[in-house]
Formats: C-alpha cells, sequence, structure tokens
C-alpha cells in the first residue's frame, strides 16, 4: 500500500512540473523590470514592455512586440514574456527591450534610460533584466539630458599624438543620438547607424556601429572620423558643444542649431581655381549671401546664394548649388558634381 501511494505521489509531482511548450508556439524574451530604490508603486500601475527592432539608422524603430501587465498592487521585480514571430527576427539587425511603468493616470513614473541589447549579435534571448530608473533621474546628468536629440557636427579632431584636425569645406562628419539608444550619422559620403550606452561620469559605449561602404571623393576624414567614433568611451556636453574622448583620439562637436552663420566681409569679389575640375569660378560676397559666376561647362550661370549654417567657414546655398569657403579653399557642388580644394586666386 506504501508503494501504491509513493508511486501516485511521484506521478503527481512528475505532472505538475512538466509543462510542455505547445507545438508550433512562438519563443518568448523573458525577464523582470525592476528598480533599485525600496519604493512602492501605486496599486494602479501599469508596467509596459517593449522588443524593438532599431537596426535603421533614419527611421523609426520597428515594435515586435509589446506587454502590458496590470500590477494591481504587486511591486519590483515584475516578470514579463514577450512573444515575438521568429520569422521577423533578421540576424543582422539589433534588436533592444525597453519597458515603462505609468500610474492609472498615464503619468510616467519609471522609464528605462538605456538600451539593453537582446536576440542577436550575442545578446541574451532570456532571463534578461530591465532595470528602469525614476523620472526625474532618467536624465540627472547633464551628459544624457543634452546628449539624445540634436545634430552633432564635427567641429575639430585631435589624434593620439596631439595633430588637430579640422573638417574639409563641405566635409558631412555628423552625429545624433536618440532616445531608444540609437546612434547615426554622416562620415562624408557615407552614412552610419549602431547603438549606443550611457554609464555613469560620462562614461559612454557605441556598439554595432556599420557604416556604407562608398568611396568618397579625396580628401575625405570619413574614416578616421570613425575610427575615433569607435575607440570613444567619455562624452560630456558643456556650452552647446559635445566633446568625445577615447583611445583613438578626441572630437570636439556643436549642435547644429547653435552653429552661427559667421559674418563674413562684403563688397569682394574673389576667384577660386579648381585644379580637379580644370576650371575657376567667382563669387561676389555681401551681406548674407553670394553672387556666384559659373563657368561656361555649367551654363555660365549668374546664381545668388543664401548663407546657411555651418560648423566652420561660410556656407552658401540654393537648390543643388553650393559653395562653402574657408580660408584660402573653397568647396563647390553643382549639377550633382562635388569639387574640393579650390584654391583662392592672388
Amino acid at each position: 500500500m506504501r508503494l501504491l501511494l509513493l508511486s501516485l505521489l511521484l506521478a503527481t509531482v512528475g505532472c505538475a512540473s512538466v509543462q510542455p511548450v505547445p507545438a508550433g508556439a512562438d519563443p518568448a524574451l523573458t525577464g523582470t523590470v525592476t528598480y533599485l530604490q525600496r519604493i512602492a508603486l501605486p496599486p494602479d500601475a501599469v508596467v509596459t514592455v517593449r522588443l524593438l527592432d532599431v537596426s535603421l539608422a533614419d527611421a523609426p524603430s520597428v515594435t515586435l512586440a509589446e506587454q502590458t501587465i496590470r500590477l494591481g498592487g504587486r511591486n519590483v521585480p515584475i516578470p514579463y514574456a514577450l512573444s515575438y514571430d521568429p520569422g521577423r527576427v533578421d540576424a543582422r539587425h539589433r534588436y533592444v527591450v525597453r519597458a515603462e511603468i505609468r500610474d492609472g493616470a498615464g503619468s510616467l513614473l519609471w522609464t528605462t534610460d538605456t538600451a539593453i541589447p537582446v536576440l542577436t549579435n550575442g545578446a541574451p534571448a532570456d532571463e534578461v533584466e530591465i532595470r528602469v530608473v525614476q523620472v526625474g533621474e532618467a536624465r540627472a546628468t547633464p551628459e544624457a539630458d543634452a546628449l539624445v536629440g540634436p545634430e552633432w557636427r564635427l567641429v575639430e579632431m585631435t589624434l593620439p599624438d596631439g595633430t588637430p584636425l579640422r573638417p574639409e569645406p563641405g566635409a558631412e562628419l555628423t552625429l545624433t543620438f536618440d532616445a531608444e539608444g540609437r546612434v547615426s550619422g554622416r562620415a562624408d559620403c557615407n552614412r552610419f547607424g549602431g547603438s549606443f550606452t550611457l554609464g555613469a561620469e560620462g562614461h559612454i559605449r557605441l556598439d554595432q556601429v556599420v557604416s556604407t561602404l562608398m568611396a568618397c571623393p579625396p580628401p575625405s576624414q570619413g574614416d578616421t572620423f570613425l575610427r575615433l567614433l569607435n575607440g570613444v568611451d567619455h562624452a560630456s556636453v558643456a556650452g552647446g558643444q559635445l566633446s568625445l574622448r577615447g583611445g583613438a583620439g578626441e572630437m570636439l562637436l556643436a549642435r547644429m542649431d547653435d552653429l552661427g552663420m559667421a559674418p563674413q566681409p562684403t563688397g569682394r569679389t574673389l576667384v577660386y581655381g579648381c585644379d580637379g575640375g580644370g576650371f575657376t569660378f567667382r563669387i561676389r560676397t555681401g551681406p548674407g549671401e553670394v553672387a556666384l559666376w559659373l563657368p561656361a561647362r555649367f551654363g555660365s550661370r549668374y546664381l545668388v546664394l543664401g548663407q546657411v549654417r555651418a560648423a566652420s567657414g561660410a556656407k552658401y546655398q540654393d537648390g543643388d548649388v553650393t559653395v562653402w569657403t574657408n580660408g584660402d579653399e573653397a568647396l563647390l557642388e553643382v549639377d550633382g558634381e562635388t569639387f574640393t580644394g579650390c584654391q583662392l586666386q592672388r
């Protein structure tokens, strides 16, 4: 009789502990949402967890899965399980998980302030802890508060040996950080994208930064810009300027919306020779604009270009025609062609 009871007991335990996954069920990203402070949540608090594809640098993130959890008086840690379609996961893409906690009225109480990689490129696919921070602390550091949002344009690079490099006229060397942990920008004629994570005391880590592979017209500083960017481990923001430092050198960038339009002397007629194109062009400076005379190869056109913001020198544009002067050098863009290193004729 005892043997029979023991056998029945073992069978019952076995049935309770084994819960096979139904055939054909979608996989689930699992883990917990938590925070460090000993603060109770309101009884009507709601947790939302999202699985996002953040691979595209110039497009919004794509939500692969979302779970809403009504707590009903429960507190952290809060388990979650995000079921997702494995057919939508691309091993080449970057995925992150984010969470937020709101009260019953919809006010945001807690949120993630960094991107948490999952699923691909060696990132975990289960037991992922999402640590949220209280709103008001989410961007408590000046670096985090000021870093995300604006477009940053390079002002100067400093190589490890101390050599300073300023952008060539017309160079597109830019950075943008978004609230979902993505970094994107221009490295001259190439676009790049990746992810970033902010830590304490200005520490920053950039991951999976990949770039298009177009051959930019010389002299291009795009490769140097990307090399320094990949070595960055510290960021600080002050006075509308972003300083990035690391083992590969230093970079100083300025907010695009803070970049001024340098006042230029008016009434000057300047002639630039573009040896690469075997021609010259002439400009006459005015208040906030230049008159441009293009040579016969461009139809002997006369144009007036308005001044626009630039990281250095003076930049003028009208449609698809650009003149960018910086000291004795100039850049000319016209009819889809770019001519760099044009020299002032004396």
